[in-house]
């Protein structure tokens, strides 16, 4: 959250599944943007707990 905020996206929805209770936890994020600036993207995968980007 605190990149997209960042970047001054406004966030319209959140939809996380619980570690403790999935194989593959997700957080899926939806924001309020048509386009999503390329240092979002790059700034999201270096943080250590993203395994994976799905646009």
């Amino acid at each position: 959250v605190k990149v997209l905020v960042d970047h001054d996206l406004s966030i319209r929805q959140i939809f996380v599944t619980d570690p403790y209770l999935a194989e593959e936890p997700k957080l899926v994020l939806i924001v309020d943007e048509d386009r999503v600036p390329a240092s979002v993207y790059k700034d999201l995968k270096a943080l250590p707990q993203v395994k994976q980007l799905i646009i």
